[in-house]
């Protein structure tokens, strides 16, 4: 213990220094606790970013305040001082926008799982609370390091305005974009859609001020996509359908011969069979069969089916073909297309003999 007395008394610290030093060593233990409250309900943004976000940070500002401390350099209260504004304006705006999403959010239920979803007011709060903090934290750092006079010339101001006006083109937009579809009210967290441009079937996740988290519910993995680039392509709302839940379809190719009635009773088994085995098929709402085209092979008949669990769209669609394959197999009516015409061999010219 006096061994460590002694060696703590030739470091070059006073008791601010081990204040400042305190402080961050508690924001570095705590910060696990903080991340986690912060993202509560946000299933797009894991604890461990922004965890290690916040660590970073302080660990960053930590080791800077040290190396001035033993250096003996004069700038270590402005040092401490920016480092502890930041390390606060970081917290105060996770703040903001965690009280945003609570206050003015809404809870949707994706997945079985429950989020805090943003809304148009939410979005809009904690633009304004981000903007009113970036310029408290600029005037504090312009005080803390004298630098008043700065406010009074056109270079600060200037320079500000022209890093907006070259970066105007990779977020304006964006942003533009995210309030009126957030204003709209449409592309909702928990929302199924469908954008043929780009073969997508997924679920909202998030739609802020820059992009729209949707996952993809074939494979599972979340796609980040810019506001533009969605506003600028046709989406299918999927969701938006009626108390018989969505209208899907599988399409059969069945060749001529077959009379109309026993197709129709053929399809109605594969409907019958494929409700037993998946409950997501709404078993109340009965099928529709149709005839899409007269082809030059085959038949194309469409079974129509609806579905009251859309985040099962596709497990419906999987399990009614795998049933037309059984039954298929058991009344002995083909799927494939069938051959309609023969191939004729070509005869191979003989050689004419000589004389």
């Amino acid at each position: 213990m006096n061994t460590l007395q002694t060696w703590l008394s030739h470091l070059p610290f006073d008791s601010f220094d081990y204040f400042i030093i305190s402080i961050n060593a508690g924001v570095f233990i705590l910060s696990k606790y903080v991340a986690n409250i912060f993202i509560a309900g946000r299933v797009h943004q894991p604890a461990g970013q922004r965890l290690w976000l916040l660590r970073a940070l302080n660990l960053f500002l930590f080791v800077l305040y040290v190396c001035a401390v033993l250096f003996e350099l004069k700038v270590v209260p402005k040092i401490s001082q920016t480092g502890l504004l930041l390390l606060f304006a970081y917290v105060a705006n996770q703040l903001i926008n965690f009280w945003a999403i609570k206050k003015y959010g809404r809870i949707k239920q994706i997945e079985e799982k429950e989020v805090h979803s943003d809304t148009y007011t939410s979005e809009t709060v904690s633009l304004i609370g981000s903007f009113i903090l970036v310029m408290v934290v600029i005037l504090t750092t312009l005080n803390i390091w004298g630098l008043e006079s700065w406010l009074q010339t056109t270079s600060v101001l200037g320079g500000i305005l022209v890093m907006v006006f070259f970066t105007k083109e990779y977020w304006i937009g964006d942003m533009i974009s995210g309030l009126i579809i957030l204003y709209n009210d449409q592309l909702q967290p928990g929302t199924v859609i469908r954008i043929k441009e780009k073969e997508l079937l997924g679920v909202v996740l998030q739609v802020n001020l820059t992009q729209t988290v949707i996952r993809d519910l074939i494979q599972r993995h979340e796609i980040i996509i810019p506001n533009v680039a969605v506003r600028n392509t046709t989406v299918e709302l999927l969701s938006n359908s009626p108390k018989s839940g969505l209208s899907d379809y599988v399409d059969f190719k069945i060749g001529y011969g077959l009379e109309v009635e026993k197709v129709e009773a053929f399809l109605t088994k594969i409907w019958e069979d494929s409700c037993e085995i998946e409950k997501a098929i709404n078993c109340e709402a009965n099928p529709r069969i149709t005839i899409v085209e007269n082809g030059d092979h085959a038949v194309t008949w469409r079974l129509y089916f609806n579905i009251s669990n859309i985040f099962k769209l596709l497990e419906a669609r999987n399990t009614i073909n795998r049933v037309a394959y059984i039954c298929s197999s058991e009344q002995g009516i083909g799927l494939n297309t069938p051959l309609t015409h023969e191939l004729l061999k070509t005869p191979t010219p003989t050689k004419l003999s000589r004389r």
